[in-house]
């Protein structure tokens, strides 16, 4: 019967609920009770903050040497308050406003806590020490060189580093005469490997001293900056042609002339995206109607400012040879000028001009002399000079050659020029 009894009761749903009530009642009786009771709790390290520096250094004072770096607090109060300080939120103030010379000095501190922490909970405070001591001095300043080092390499034998660059290359450095006396030079070291593409950052430096080693203990000195910016040029070496622009005539054509460059590349480096498009350098243009079957011509290699020649070749010889045509050398009288202005009157001078023709042997051969001493044939070479742009005078002007008729494909080659008087008309 009771066990009946006592079965119903467990089973039953109000017996979980009250049971669960007091349960949960029981914990967060212990909970309270085991966070609110007060321990020891001891903080190692705490930083040392000091106010006024500014004021501190338009005194042109500096802190040379202070014992200690950090303190070490031991305080009791509440188990809950106590898991919630530690060397980051805790601070040691120590105010530097009324230091006006310099000497040696005691300061005292005070001990900062969390804005959320109540100092009510916080009873027995002992202190590793009472007091900050220091000594001060005069402030000097000098200015050193900054070196950047870069030891890595690029991605493949396709690229190529430039020497590091740094911005700005000299800082100040404030502090002791002793220490800063000896600083040789600000140092930066990169530690990047294998770029493949221009680097820039701003990084830290440390001091070297004037025997070459590191100075480790910099916090009695303070700079006009902390951070300077060091670049990496990254370029991209390649090999371009160099090419020249034939002007085809008077029977050459491409596929009767030949074209040497010395050298035919060169190489060039430049920044790895601008480049990859830079296939050739165009050194200019030759005229081949300009010379009868060979000409060299001296280029300059002129290439993009954004890029630069690693090959440092300044100059390309060009040479080109017309094959398989003939040159036959004419005299013509059949001299022209067109486009006089109105007010002048053209005298010719020149009675006969000179000139060769270039071709297949075949075509050459229609042109004989004996066409020429046929008053009765009509001419079919002209020498023409355009006056247009002349004024009263006499002038040694260029003269085109015209070849009338179905001749084949002959040209003239080199220059053409007659003498011709412009007078007043009358």
């Amino acid at each position: 019967m009771i066990s009946r009894v006592l079965s119903k009761i467990f089973s039953s749903r109000v017996f979980y609920i009250i049971f669960s009530l007091i349960i949960a009642t029981v914990l967060w009786m212990y909970v309270e009770i085991n966070e609110n009771r007060p321990i020891t709790r001891s903080i190692e390290g705490i930083e040392i903050i000091y106010l006024n520096e500014d004021i501190f250094r338009d005194r042109d004072l500096v802190i040379s040497d202070r014992y200690p770096q950090t303190v070490a607090l031991t305080i009791d109060c509440p188990r809950s308050v106590a898991s919630r300080l530690n060397s980051r939120n805790v601070t040691a103030i120590v105010d530097l406003a009324n230091i006006n010379s310099n000497g040696y000095y005691t300061l005292p501190y005070a001990i900062e806590y969390p804005a959320d922490i109540s100092t009510d909970n916080i009873s027995r405070p002992t202190r590793s020490v009472e007091y900050i001591t220091m000594t001060i001095d005069i402030m000097h300043k000098r200015e050193i060189p900054v070196e950047v080092i870069y030891n890595g390499g690029t991605a493949s034998s396709d690229y190529i580093a430039e020497a590091p660059e740094v911005n700005p290359q000299r800082i100040t450095v404030f502090g002791p005469e002793a220490i800063v006396s000896r600083i040789s030079r600000a140092k930066v070291q990169i530690v990047r490997e294998n770029l493949s593409t221009t680097y820039t950052e701003d990084l830290p430096f440390v001091l070297i001293d004037i025997d070459g080693d590191e100075i480790e203990d910099m916090s009695s000195l303070t700079f006009n900056q902390d951070k300077v910016r060091v670049t990496v040029q990254i370029n991209m070496l390649k090999q371009v042609a160099l090419q020249v622009e034939l002007l085809y005539g008077s029977g050459a054509t491409a596929q009767n002339t030949l074209v040497s460059i010395d050298p035919p590349f060169i190489t060039i480096s430049g920044d790895p995206e601008a480049i990859s498009d830079y296939n050739n350098i165009n050194l200019g243009t030759i005229d081949v109607t300009r010379f009868d079957a060979l000409n060299a011509v001296m280029f300059p290699i002129v290439i993009q400012n954004a890029f630069t020649d690693v090959s440092n070749v300044k100059e390309a010889l060009v040479t080109v040879e017309v094959r398989g045509l003939e040159i036959k050398h004419l005299s013509v009288s059949n001299i022209h000028v067109v486009n006089v202005p109105r007010d002048l009157e053209p005298v010719i001078i020149t009675q006969s001009v000179d000139i060769k023709i270039r071709g297949t042997k075949e075509d050459l051969d229609k042109l004989t002399q004996d066409d020429f001493d046929d008053i009765d044939i009509p001419l079919n070479i002209r020498i023409v000079a355009d006056m247009s742009d002349y004024s009263a005078g006499t002038y040694v002007v260029p003269a085109r050659v015209n070849i009338d008729g179905d001749v084949g494909d002959i040209g003239p080659v080199g220059d053409c020029k007659i003498t011709v008087s412009l007078i007043r008309a009358s």
